[in-house]
């Protein structure tokens, strides 16, 4: 049988499925490995081994009716000795809290982990109320590394870290509040997570405040992902609690599923075309597209070619977000002439609140080329009409914008035909001579005229 203690929350979940060992052998197997863990880098307060196997016949007796209670259904975990644990004394370290209890509840976290069907092993060692980032306390000593016995765990979740790390449970809960869970895990080498603040219900309410929060820690980031969907649950005495977590942090880890056909491509014959072609070359790709004697041509928009083939039927334009309205209108319109229906695709992978996702709507809505010019000269705007750029002048001349102010340049066109028609020297308006004398000089004059 694969030593158990090595493997992690689904690994052991996936045997008791199999039927290749029970939450009872790995119970016995994790509480050998945690007392001899003990001697040596004093990870653990208490063990608590009948309360373990308890729990683990319980869940065996479940795995074989086949009604586990979750994923973590019979996974050992130990809880840090800074959370309540219904039945166990919470010393946090400190020899100043009563030994004698009562203890009667759990902490939230602990008891989402009952509710899941886990075997608690038992608490491990904090330094006095978490308060460093070195374990040790005056009640049950130092806590060393596993990797070197003689060196620190880090802390203040060192004991959780340690027993993680030596095999001890894949599972343990810690606590953060300036790095309490992230330090100790960086020296023993897991994974730890100090999640956002009221992600994980935190009763009674710590000393530390809003930096306390209660942590996963694993040997891999899906089991830190499968815990925190289990302790991230409601509890009503935790006020700030964010309510129930999104769906699934475990299942957001699993890769996308293949939605792509096997081979899509094969058996057609494809070509392709792109600027460095020679003309020869690219006449000869277009004779064939033309001819039908090739049914995909993959091609690039700098090409000195045009793609207008009348029985092309689907045209699939990557990256459609680089290109404007009108280049997008444009090469849609070079599919679909003969016989066949035409589709073409615009491909993006931005966001839907991107601002270019509104160009591509807005091709897809409408096939009016007016409305299009118009969407394009929206969003495009209408340049500088006198010139200013080219010439470096500067103007004082509030410029109208062609879509908003519409009306008003309809109207201002209006007025000035008839003007000129009854005066074209205007010699009745002297005033408005002299200003447009002095606003078109002869540079500009000659700019409009080009216009």
């Amino acid at each position: 049988m694969t030593d158990p203690t090595s493997l992690d929350a689904g690994g052991l979940t996936a045997g008791y499925a199999a039927g290749d060992f029970t939450p009872v052998d790995v119970a016995l197997a994790v509480l050998e490995r945690a007392a001899a863990i003990d001697a040596i880098v004093n990870a653990f307060v208490v063990i608590d081994a009948e309360g373990a196997l308890d729990a683990a016949r319980e869940s065996a007796a479940r795995w074989a009716a086949g009604s586990p209670l979750g994923p973590l259904d019979g996974v050992p975990a130990s809880v840090k000795d800074i959370l309540l644990q219904r039945g166990r004394p919470t010393l946090r370290g400190s020899a100043a809290v009563e030994p004698t209890g009562p203890f009667t509840e759990d902490a939230p976290s602990v008891a989402r982990l009952r509710e899941a069907g886990c075997v608690l092993i038992g608490k491990t060692t904090t330094p006095e109320f978490g308060w460093k980032g070195v374990t040790d306390c005056p009640p049950h000593g130092a806590t060393g590394n596993p990797h070197a016995p003689d060196r620190t765990a880090g802390g203040s979740s060192g004991g959780a870290a340690a027993a993680v790390a030596f095999g001890a449970g894949p599972l343990a809960l810690g606590t953060d509040g300036g790095g309490s869970v992230r330090i100790p895990a960086a020296f023993c080498g897991i994974f730890a997570l100090k999640p956002t603040y009221g992600r994980v219900p935190l009763y009674p309410a710590s000393a530390f405040g809003t930096l306390a929060h209660v942590g996963p820690m694993t040997r891999t980031a899906a089991d830190s992902a499968t815990l925190l969907d289990v302790i991230g649950r409601p509890d009503t005495r935790d006020w700030s609690h964010l309510g129930p977590p999104p769906a699934g942090y475990r299942a957001a880890l699993e890769p996308p599923a293949d939605t792509t056909v096997s081979r899509p491509l094969a058996g057609l014959r494809v070509a392709a075309l792109h600027g460095r072609m020679a003309p020869e070359a690219k006449d000869e790709v277009m004779r064939r597209f033309s001819a039908g004697e090739v049914d995909v041509l993959v091609a690039t928009t700098v090409i000195e070619v045009g793609v207008n083939v009348p029985n092309a039927t689907v045209m699939a334009i990557m990256d459609a977000d680089r290109f404007g309205v009108s280049q997008l209108h444009q090469l849609r319109g070079r599919v679909g002439r003969g016989e066949h229906p035409g589709l073409c695709l615009l491909v993006t992978d931005l966001p839907a609140a991107a601002p270019a996702r509104a160009r591509l709507e807005a091709v897809a809505s409408t096939r009016d080329g007016f409305e299009l010019s118009r969407i394009d000269l929206e969003q495009r705007r209408e340049g500088d009409v006198l010139g200013q750029a080219q010439s470096g002048g500067r103007s004082s001349l509030r410029m109208l914008a062609v879509i908003e102010d519409e009306d008003i340049i309809a109207e201002a066109r209006r007025e000035a035909g008839e003007l000129v028609e009854r005066d074209p020297e205007l010699v009745r308006t002297p005033a408005l001579r002299t200003a447009l004398d002095a606003l078109l000089d002869a540079e500009r004059e000659e700019f409009l005229e080009r216009g």
